[in-house]
């Protein structure tokens, strides 16, 4: 267990150093160790949604949720993946839930307003933003989500929203 763990928290710190390539073999180590870790499968994702491989990346995390099926971080994880891949509906119908349940944190919210921002959607966004936000940082995010919608390489906007998540509320 403890190897399983170390090696998901190197793929992880190997996602955050954008070397999501390398991440990779760390992630699948750790599932040759346990085929039904959910967790591995989440950072197997995450690191694919990084290098903008979002249908790769949605196996993944399909392939945790039959493991873990009321997992947030992957149903989170794979709402903002459609949401890359330009399948918004799909992407606002798994994250609305999770940003309307009881407990929902403002991550679960600012996702779906992600969601909401990228699909075009400015009054919606703006609804679940304003929810943790004041109304200067709602307009930056605003502007955020413009600048992401004119991003047309696929990885550059996966990297654009990474470093931007650095600036959201937890």
């Amino acid at each position: 267990d403890n190897d399983i763990r170390a090696l998901r928290g190197l793929g992880n710190a190997l996602v955050a150093q954008d070397q999501s390539d390398l991440a990779v073999d760390q992630f699948e180590k750790a599932l040759a160790l346990d085929p039904r870790d959910y967790r591995a499968y989440n950072g197997l994702g995450v690191s694919y949604d990084s290098m903008a491989e979002h249908t790769k990346a949605q196996e993944y995390y399909d392939a945790g949720l039959e493991i873990a099926p009321d997992d947030t971080s992957l149903r989170n994880n794979l709402g903002l993946s459609l949401a890359f891949a330009g399948h918004y509906k799909g992407a606002i119908e798994i994250l609305r839930p999770l940003a309307l349940r009881a407990g929902a944190s403002a991550r679960d919210r600012q996702n779906l307003a992600l969601a909401y921002g990228l699909s075009g959607d400015v009054e919606q966004a703006k609804k679940f933003a304003r929810l943790d936000m004041d109304s200067r940082d709602v307009e930056r995010n605003l502007n955020y989500y413009a600048a992401l919608r004119s991003i047309a390489d696929p990885v550059l906007r996966v990297k654009s929203v990474r470093s931007g998540y650095a600036m959201q509320p937890k």
